[in-house]
C-alpha cells in the first residue's frame, strides 16, 4: 500500500515539502532503494540495474528471486521538480487508467509521495512488463512498420481508438491533474481534478512566481495564466531583440485569445497523455501487453485532447512512392533518393494507420472526430503552440506571419459584416496556412524525387 495517511492534500503537501530531504544534484543512491524494498518485502537477495533517467524521474529494474525465476519490477525515483504533486497525479492517472479504460498500463504496487523514507526522494514500484517496444529507424524518426506484421498493426490501432473512446466517454470537469482514490487516501475524492503537473508549470524559473494552477474551468484561464509566467520571464530578461519581439507577440496573442475563447464557461476536459510513442508500447507477438510512461498526463480540454497518439504524428504521404521516381534515365538512384525513399516508405506506412485510426474513431466516436477535424480545433492547437514558442526566437518569424495572416482574415470578416459583433471565424481554420505547419515545416515534397509524391497537414490529411 502507499505511505499515506487520511489528511487534506494542503497538509499534505505542506508536509511533504518540509521534511523533503531529496536533491535534484545528486542521482538516487541505489543501496539506499535495495534497504527500502529489503524491508517492504522482507528479503536481501534484490538485485538493481538503471533502465533511464531524464531531469524529471530515475528508472531501475528490480530484480528477486521467487520459486526458481526471477521476479521483475520498476520503480521510479522521483526529482523533486514538484515535490507530492507529480507522483500523486502519476499514480492517480495509472489508476484512473486501469478503472475506466482496457488500455493495458502498470499496476501500481507500492508508492511513497513524501520523500521522507529512507531514499530521501519520492518513489512508485510499478509492474514489468515482458515484451519489446515497437522498432524506430532512429535516423528518421519513425516506427519501422515493415517490422510489425498486419495483425499486430491492426489490433494496436483497436486498442487506442478504443482507449481514445473511453476517455472521451468519461470527461473532467476541469483543466488539470487527475487526484483520485488509493492515490489520495481518500476514496470519495475519485476523479477529481486539481493542480496542473506541467514543467512549464513547475520549471526552476516559474517556482518564485505566484502564478495559479489551476484547476482551469476553461480554455482562456489556463492559456492566460501561461502568457502571464511567459511576460514574467520577459520582465526578468534584459531587453534583448528576442525578449522585446516575444512581448510583442504576446500582447498579440492576448488580443486573439478573447476571439478564440470563452472565458465564461464552464469547459469538459479530457484525458490526454502526449508521450505515447514507439518507446511506450511494449508488444509480445501480436498483442499489446502494455503502455508506460505516464507522467505529465493531465486533464486537458477537448480540442487539445482530440489528436492523434505521438506514434501515428508526423509529415503524412497519401501516395505510395514509386521507387521509379527516385532513379535517374539509366535506372541509377538520384543523389540522396535511396535515403529519400526509404524514409517515404515509412511516412506512407504511417500515413494509412493513421487514416484506419481515424476511420475508426469515426465509427467508434463520431464526437472526437468532429472536434478534430474542425476548423476551429486547427486555429486553437495552432495558438497553443504560439503560447508555448512564443520566446523560442527560432519559431518567432513564423509565429508573427502567422498572426499578420489571422489578423488580416480578422479584419476582413469584421469588414464583411460591421453590424456583428462576434462573426463566426473558424473558417479561417482552413483558409490559413497553420502555425504547425509553418514552423515544422510538413509541405511534404521530396528534394530527390522527380515526381514528389505530396500530401497534406497530418492532422487535416483526410480532409483534403
Amino acid at each position: 500500500m502507499g505511505r499515506y495517511v487520511t489528511r487534506s492534500p494542503e497538509e499534505k503537501v505542506k508536509r511533504a515539502k518540509f521534511e523533503f530531504r531529496g536533491s535534484c544534484a545528486k542521482a538516487p543512491n541505489e543501496e539506499n532503494i535495495k534497504l527500502l524494498l529489503g524491508e517492504e518485502w522482507c528479503r536481501n537477495d534484490i538485485n538493481i540495474t538503471l533502465l533511464s533517467n531524464d531531469s524529471h524521474a530515475y528508472n531501475y529494474l528490480i530484480t528477486k528471486p521467487k520459486e526458481n525465476k526471477l521476479v521483475k519490477t520498476i520503480i521510479r525515483v522521483m526529482l523533486p521538480v514538484d515535490p507530492y504533486f507529480k507522483t500523486q497525479a502519476e499514480v492517480s492517472t495509472i489508476e484512473w487508467v486501469r478503472q475506466y479504460t482496457s488500455l493495458p498500463v502498470p499496476r501500481v504496487l507500492i508508492f511513497d509521495p513524501t520523500g521522507t523514507t529512507q531514499i530521501g526522494l519520492e518513489w512508485v514500484v510499478l509492474e514489468c512488463f515482458q515484451g519489446q517496444v515497437l522498432p524506430v529507424v532512429a535516423e528518421v524518426g519513425e516506427v519501422n512498420w515493415a517490422m510489425v506484421g498486419n495483425e499486430k498493426k491492426r489490433s494496436l490501432i483497436r486498442q487506442f481508438v478504443s482507449f481514445y473512446s473511453a476517455t472521451f466517454d468519461h470527461q473532467l470537469s476541469a483543466i488539470g491533474n487527475l487526484y483520485m482514490g488509493r492515490a489520495t487516501g481518500v476514496q470519495e475524492e475519485d476523479d477529481k481534478v486539481g493542480v496542473i503537473v506541467s514543467p512549464e508549470f513547475y520549471m526552476k524559473e516559474n517556482q518564485k512566481y505566484d502564478h495559479g494552477r489551476g484547476p482551469f474551468r476553461n480554455s482562456s484561464e489556463w492559456l492566460k495564466t501561461r502568457l502571464d509566467m511567459k511576460h514574467r520571464d520577459c520582465l526578468a530578461i534584459p531587453n534583448t531583440n528576442g525578449v522585446l519581439k516575444a512581448e510583442h507577440i504576446i500582447d498579440r496573442l492576448k488580443r486573439l485569445r478573447e476571439r478564440l475563447f470563452d472565458s465564461t464557461l464552464f469547459e469538459p476536459a479530457v484525458l490526454t497523455n502526449y508521450e505515447i510513442g514507439p518507446n511506450s508500447i511494449m508488444m509480445n507477438h501480436n498483442r499489446l501487453v502494455g503502455v508506460v510512461d505516464w507522467e505529465h498526463t493531465s486533464a486537458l480540454p477537448l480540442w487539445k485532447g482530440c489528436e492523434l497518439p505521438k506514434f501515428l504524428q508526423g509529415i503524412t504521404r497519401t501516395k505510395e512512392p514509386d521507387e521509379r521516381d527516385y532513379l535517374d534515365e539509366e535506372g541509377e538512384w538520384l543523389a540522396g533518393a535511396r535515403d529519400d525513399f526509404a524514409k517515404h516508405v515509412l511516412q506512407w506506412s504511417r500515413t494509412m494507420l493513421q487514416k484506419l485510426f481515424l476511420d475508426e474513431m469515426s465509427r467508434k466516436c463520431p464526437q472526437w472526430t468532429a472536434i478534430y477535424n474542425s476548423p476551429i480545433t486547427r486555429l486553437r492547437k495552432d495558438y497553443d503552440i504560439a503560447v508555448s514558442s512564443c520566446d523560442n526566437s527560432a519559431t518567432q518569424a513564423a509565429i508573427e506571419k502567422w498572426l499578420y495572416t489571422i489578423e488580416s482574415g480578422l479584419e476582413n470578416i469584421r469588414l464583411q459584416d460591421p453590424g456583428k459583433a462576434r462573426a463566426d471565424i473558424s473558417s479561417l481554420g482552413f483558409t490559413v496556412r497553420s502555425l504547425q505547419d509553418r514552423i515544422y515545416d510538413s509541405a511534404n515534397v521530396s528534394d530527390t524525387a522527380r515526381h514528389p509524391a505530396a500530401g497534406p497537414e497530418s492532422h487535416i490529411w483526410n480532409l483534403s
